[in-house]
């Protein structure tokens, strides 16, 4: 939008100000006409008869194009502020998301929603509200990138891929990534213009570490998580009532992936889940140089089943690796957010059943058959394109253009709160019954602030119904998990797959319970019901009198 020319905004001030003096002059009756008045005051008469009929000024008018109205979005503007006095400042999805739950509540049956660029719009035009940016670049790590080690490794792979004939089907990439399950990463929020620097972020507080080690093919498909926690004992609750079939879950001393693990994820997800879909004699996994992945018992297991594993260069991962670049952040921008509304629900622990119910859904949305294609793109690996990466390291930083400075508007007199809503109610009907003489402006004017004073009320009831509904599913979440069981399953094994472990506690379930039979037994009368002891006499441990009246006493 081109900025109006400051000669052009003088002007329209110094005429709104004659206007203001020409309708007081009409109403104390100092000149006989509108006419009259807009030549005495030199203001044009169709703008001066417009103001008079109440029609507002240009610069106040709002413009057909919005989709939410002056009140709704300052309703939507309390509720960003009062979660950023919380420290839990909401994301622009979620501004968005409510956004659109006003435009429901409006009860119309035409279904809208704001656009995508909306709510940038939005917090343009707020200058109460602003967009902070709180993740920055590592430049440690671009310090590590290297164009010439890069092309070396692109030559190196496109040659393991040329001499063994390797597909796309059989083209794979493995890494861990991990959570602290109860920490939020930082990330973009919408909050109050008066923050200077990052808007800190209200955190559960649960540090406990869990791994997840994920892998996805060149052609688009992901193979089942295998999820490391810190922990010896494999829980039944962790698998009862979920159905992620091929998943494993397993247990380290720090939530952390190690050699034996890595081994296993070898031979029960990867081996397994790739035999059946190879379309060449080989397959070839792309790994980072994690010690785990570099033993002598990975690499022969890999050689016994025709795996070739190749090793990118060493803090090149956030620019080859295809898991990096699109898929793991989507998963933990996914995750976080989910954590972020158990926090307005007032759950402030994060356990491993939390991580269970969340971690999937993250899941499913940051491996879309579309996202791992694009990954293997965004990394050159497949179609074959090095320039891709090649040409990003010698991008230069640019410096965004600075946010332009907006006027304040005027905002309407409305009631904001119960006791002047009374007040503007009662002068609204001393207006009405009482004062005969009052302009019908004025009077239409007390109407028009206590409706948006209704206005605004609904508008916050719907948004906080909505806070109210993800409280209740917040709260039924915690309650079945307080109420799963802490049995832990009889297995040596430090992981298990979901098909594994369900088989191991209905053998365990259905086994017979000797204890419970002797108090079936006890409860029909075949056996006497054990009494009682008698209490013994402290001196000659004799039953039936205590030491006080013992006759073995010395006095």
């Amino acid at each position: 939008m081109k900025r109006k020319n400051p000669e052009f905004r003088k002007k329209l001030v110094s005429q709104e100000g004659r206007l203001v003096l020409a309708i007081q002059a009409l109403k104390k009756n100092q000149v006989e006409s509108i006419r009259q008045a807009a030549q005495n005051f030199d203001v044009p008469r169709l703008t001066l008869q417009d103001r008079i009929k109440g029609r507002t000024e240009f610069a106040l008018r709002r413009d057909s194009n919005h989709k939410l109205s002056i009140l709704e979005e300052e309703s939507l503007r309390d509720w960003i502020l009062m979660w950023s006095a919380q420290l839990l400042p909401p994301r622009p999805s979620d501004v968005q998301a409510m956004a659109d739950i006003l435009l429901a509540a409006r009860g119309s049956k035409r279904v809208l929603k704001v656009g995508k660029n909306w709510v940038h719009k939005y917090i343009k035009r707020r200058p109460e509200l602003i967009s902070r940016l709180s993740r920055a670049y590592n430049y440690r790590r671009a310090k590590c990138e290297n164009p010439k080690i890069i092309k070396n490794w692109f030559e190196r792979l496109q040659k393991v891929i040329a001499d063994n004939g390797i597909q796309r089907d059989d083209i794979y990439n493995f890494d861990e990534t991990g959570f602290a399950m109860g920490m939020i990463a930082t990330t973009k929020v919408v909050t109050g213009s008066d923050v200077r620097g990052r808007k800190p972020l209200l955190q559960p507080g649960n540090r406990e570490w869990v791994t997840a080690i994920e892998c996805v093919c060149a052609s688009g498909w992901v193979l089942p998580s295998f999820v490391i926690f810190k922990g010896k004992r494999l829980f039944r609750a962790w698998y009862k009532g979920k159905t992620l079939p091929g998943w494993r879950l397993g247990v380290s001393p720090n939530g952390w992936s190690n050699n034996k693990l890595a081994v296993r994820w070898l031979q029960k997800i990867f081996i397994p889940f790739t035999e059946r879909k190879t379309k060449g004699v080989y397959r070839l996994l792309i790994l980072d140089g994690h010690g785990s992945h570099l033993t002598p018992k990975f690499e022969k297991i890999c050689k016994e089943n025709k795996i070739i594993t190749i090793c990118m260069p060493a803090h090149s991962s956030h620019i080859l690796q295809p898991l990096d670049l699109v898929c793991f952040s989507v998963l933990k921008g996914s995750y976080y957010k989910m954590i972020e509304k158990l926090m307005r629900a007032q759950v402030n622990h994060i356990t491993k059943f939390d991580f269970l119910d969340a971690y999937p859904n993250a899941r499913v949305k940051a491996f879309r058959s579309e996202n791992v294609i694009s990954a293997f793109e965004t990394a050159g690996i497949w179609p074959d394109c090095p320039e891709r990466v090649l040409s990003k390291l010698t991008s230069e930083l640019h410096t965004p253009s600075p946010r332009l400075e907006h006027e304040d508007q005027n905002e309407p007199r409305t009631p904001s709160n119960l006791e002047r809503l009374d007040t503007a109610a009662a002068a609204l009907r001393k207006m009405i019954t009482e004062e005969s003489d009052v302009p019908v402006n004025r009077k239409l004017e007390a109407v028009d602030q206590i409706v948006d004073y209704s206005k605004r009320a609904l508008q916050s009831a719907a948004l906080f119904a909505q806070d109210i509904s993800d409280l209740k599913k917040a709260n039924e979440s915690q309650k079945r998990n307080r109420a799963q069981s802490r049995k832990r399953i009889k297995t040596e094994e430090s992981d298990l797959s979901f098909e594994e472990a369900l088989e191991l506690i209905e053998v365990a379930e259905n086994a017979p319970n000797r204890r419970s039979k002797k108090t079936r037994d006890q409860i029909e009368g075949t056996s006497l019901p054990t009494k009682k002891a008698q209490r013994a006499c402290g001196i000659c441990r004799t039953p039936g009198h205590r030491r006080e009246t013992c006759p073995k006493k010395v006095e």
